[in-house]
């Protein structure tokens, strides 16, 4: 199956929480699978992150974005989204997620945290691609604006064959 993963950051080296977990599911996944990985990172990271390439077929980064404390109390203060919701936005990202998507179709599309899920929700009608929810790999995703009508969980979704996504 091809499937895509937005992370927070490149998951090498693996040295805290997110990055062990993330580099663990990618190393687990890869011998069966083709993973294209999209992260936010610095094309230095991106060389001391060589393992990685083993793993991911395609790796693409975009450079962390940056707020001021000024932006961020003031979008805390008019934004009814949560502040970690907004934390990663960035235009770059969402030109190379964007790009991605429209050279390849993908199985599955693991997003990684709240900050990830803007690039989804931008880019995808969110009942046409399957998506996954490794956070709680028993519980159902949760419900969002949009209705999901693809499996809930990860290891569901890799089971099926029927979650192609066209």
């Amino acid at each position: 199956m091809r499937l895509l993963f937005l992370t927070p950051q490149l998951p090498y080296p693996p040295q805290q929480g997110t990055t062990i977990r993330n580099y663990n599911i990618l190393k687990h996944l890869a011998p069966r699978h083709e993973i294209t990985l999209l992260s936010f990172g610095t094309p230095e990271e991106l060389q001391s992150a060589e393992p990685l390439r083993a793993l991911c077929q395609r790796i693409e980064i975009a450079p962390y974005p940056t707020r001021t404390l000024g932006q961020r109390a003031w979008t805390t203060l008019v934004s009814p989204l949560p502040d970690m919701a907004l934390r990663l936005a960035s235009h770059s990202m969402h030109e190379i997620v964007d790009a991605v998507l429209r050279e390849q179709t993908f199985d599955i599309i693991q997003v990684e945290g709240i900050e990830m899920a803007r690039y989804w929700m931008l880019a995808f009608q969110p009942s046409q691609h399957p998506i996954s929810n490794l956070q709680s790999p028993t519980s159902n995703l949760q419900p969002s604006s949009s209705t999901i009508t693809t499996p809930s969980t990860f290891s569901n979704a890799l089971r099926s064959n029927r979650t192609r996504a066209t």
